[in-house]
């Protein structure tokens, strides 16, 4: 059922005033949608956009939670009423343009009201935009309510983390150089604890912002130092290692596990300084409402700066994880290190699949490097003096234990060029597949 384009601009005072369970709301801002109306509209139109966006669709709102930001929403339209709800639809900009073009949504910034008339909010007929022009308070509101909802939804399954890494927090942020930053555990657990009172009572006395004031600095602090530490230990998975050095290397990591603890405390530390940033949005609303649209702009920044540098960490995880996890033809002579990467391998993904879940990006897609065959090894070895080749062969045959490791470094010089070769003929392989 297509959506036609909107009509011309409605006066606010006349389209606010229409009845609440005959409207849908959609307010677009940049790549975010905020929809506003009946539950049952809210969901159905959602889901319309899930379903051609898929995983480019970030959905947030639905749910008890954000009941206190929707609420907001629908005083800053002039609607409230009990079966009305809110959800925040963020999208990425190639979304946003095919969604756009097919007339599902909008294709500019602004407010705009749909009519729903069916029976407990359901479509009937084609559905038209209307856009409504608001008043500056009643925009300001709506860009409030956004970004609180951005900045309760931007974090998922923070509890679970700061469970895992409640008794190694400390040590990571001295291990990283972030100690001076104060506690992160401490300061989430104070930032929560102040969330939930203000949310209950309505008012942040400046007594209780005084208390926390130089919380967000420092925990953006301590979030740099943390993901520059993930950095620096991709970066000494080397990828030219031998396969045998390489899966002692990786399963060294595993077992320090650093690593773990440090993609988890990043989580609640951006969790925390999203609270921050909440909390300031609240106390400048009441008590510098003239400097309110810097704040909610500045928290924006803060919330788009984390997503930047938390997508190029996970690529960079990709890449690195991928090429690691490459064996090479030759190496199958090292079947057992070969079969322990792989696991290791695996257990390193998941460690960033969890990242990656937590803060509500799409999963990274790890490549899966399939482990050279016997057909392959003896194919590469083809390429080769035959002696050589059938050496290889017959050693292939002997893989399926940890003495291959060691007998297979006999091969020396010969080895190591035919390795090289292997590795280059298997490059311009992939380059072949990939062009045709």
């Amino acid at each position: 059922m297509a959506i036609e384009p909107a009509k011309e601009t409605a006066q606010s005072d006349d389209v606010l005033n229409a009845a609440v369970g005959d409207a849908l709301e959609i307010n677009v801002e940049g790549d975010e949608l905020l929809v506003t109306g009946h539950r049952n509209a809210v969901e159905d139109y959602i889901k319309r956009l899930t379903s051609i966006a898929g995983d480019a669709a970030k959905v947030s709102g639905l749910n008890a939670s954000s009941l206190a930001d929707g609420a907001a929403i629908a005083t800053s339209v002039g609607a409230i009423a009990a079966s009305r709800t809110s959800g925040l639809v963020q999208l990425s900009p190639e979304s946003m343009r095919l969604l756009s073009e097919g007339s599902l949504i909008p294709g500019e910034n602004g407010f705009y009201r749909m009519m729903v008339r069916g029976a407990q909010g359901s479509f009937t007929g084609q559905l038209q935009w209307q856009s409504v022009a608001l008043q500056p308070a009643q925009i300001l509101s709506l860009q409030t309510a956004m970004v609180a909802i951005a900045l309760r939804t931007a974090v998922q399954g923070v509890e679970n983390a700061v469970a895992e890494v409640q008794a190694t927090a400390e040590s990571i942020l001295h291990l990283v150089k972030a100690q001076s930053t104060g506690s992160v555990i401490g300061r989430h657990q104070t930032l929560r604890h102040l969330r939930e009172f203000v949310d209950d009572s309505g008012t942040l006395s400046g007594a209780d912002w005084d208390s926390i004031a130089t919380s967000g600095p420092q925990l953006e602090v301590a979030t740099a130092s943390l993901r520059a530490h993930v950095h620096l230990v991709l970066a000494s998975l080397d990828q030219s290692l031998p396969v045998q050095d390489r899966a002692e290397k990786l399963r060294s990591v595993l077992e320090e596990g650093t690593l773990r603890d440090t993609l988890r405390l990043i989580v609640v530390a951006e969790d925390a300084a999203c609270l921050w940033q909440s909390l300031r949005i609240d106390r400048v609303r009441t008590s510098e409402p003239q400097h309110l649209q810097n704040t909610i702009s500045s928290a924006r920044e803060t919330l788009d700066r984390h997503d930047t540098e938390d997508a190029e960490l996970l690529r960079t995880a990709n890449e690195v994880i991928n090429g690691y996890a490459k064996v090479r033809p030759f190496e199958i002579l090292r079947k057992f290190s070969g079969k322990r990467l792989t696991a290791d391998v695996e257990a390193l993904r998941d460690l960033f699949d969890e990242f990656a879940e937590a803060r509500r990006a799409q999963p990274s897609q790890w490549a899966r490097h399939a482990t050279p065959t016997i057909t392959i090894a003896a194919k590469e070895a083809g390429h080769q003096i035959n002696a050589t080749r059938q050496l290889a062969v017959l050693e292939v045959r002997k893989a399926g234990n940890e003495f291959l490791d060691r007998s297979a470094a006999g091969i020396g010089t010969i080895g190591d060029r035919m390795q090289k070769i292997a590795s280059a003929r298997a490059e311009k392989n992939e380059s072949d597949e990939e062009s045709s």
